[in-house]
Formats: structure tokens, C-alpha cells, sequence
């Protein structure tokens, strides 16, 4: 960036110049501009990790689908992954909380009030 910059007759207009009207000197403003990169550039993960991820994913869901212990004899069924980031949410569940859809619960939608320009209007058990 030092060099680059140095081979400018004057200073090229994105180079902004101080509050006091001075620039930086050269070597300073080649460190500014190396450390900006590093905070730019920190964020960029190559292509390559990312494909041997989904390989150890997929590896996993293979070993995932061939476990005995997951096997359940009286349906003849193993498990089913759908998605490669299943292995990911396994360690993670702590705990399982289930009602049979609104036995627990009733799932319903009762209009209590509204208001419309000023005037309520709720609802008779209200």
C-alpha cells in the first residue's frame, strides 16, 4: 500500500487526508490498511472447509444410519436422517417436553376486545 501509494504524483482522491489537513506518512498507512484487511477479511472461510465438512457430516449420518443400537426390531426400522446437520443438534437436547397436540392444552382462539375509534367491543363472556 506504502509503495503503491508512493507512485502518485499527488494523492489520489480516496486518500483522505487528517482533521489538520496532513496525510499519513506511508508506512503508517500501510499498517492502517494491513490491519483493516485482516478485520475484513477475517470473516472469509475457504470453499474447501466447507466441503470437507459436509463430507464428515455425511460420513456421520452414514455411521448414524448403520447403528444397531438404533435399530428398533418390532417395526424393522432403522433410523431416517433427512438433513446432514442432524448431528450437530444431537448433543445439544436436554429436554424432550411432549403433549399429544392440545390434550394438555386447548388450543383455542377466543376474541376478548377490541377497540375501534374509541368504541369497545368484547366479547359476551367477557
Amino acid at each position: 500500500h506504502s509503495i503503491w501509494n508512493g507512485t502518485f504524483e499527488e494523492h489520489p482522491p480516496f486518500d483522505v487526508p487528517e482533521a489538520n489537513g496532513s496525510f499519513l506518512p506511508g508506512a503508517l498507512g500501510g499498517f492502517y490498511m494491513f490491519l483493516t484487511m485482516i478485520i475484513l477479511l477475517q470473516v472469509l472461510i475457504p470453499i474447501s472447509l466447507y466441503v470437507s465438512i459436509e463430507l464428515v457430516k455425511l460420513g456421520q449420518v452414514f455411521f448414524l444410519n448403520n447403528d444397531l443400537d438404533l435399530y428398533d426390531e418390532e417395526t424393522d426400522l432403522s433410523i431416517q436422517c433427512r438433513a446432514l446437520n442432524i448431528t450437530e443438534d444431537l448433543g445439544q437436547i436436554q429436554y424432550i417436553f411432549s403433549d399429544k397436540t392440545g390434550t394438555l392444552t386447548e388450543n383455542k382462539m377466543v376474541f376478548r376486545r377490541c377497540t375501534i375509534m374509541g368504541s369497545e367491543y368484547s366479547h359476551q363472556e367477557n
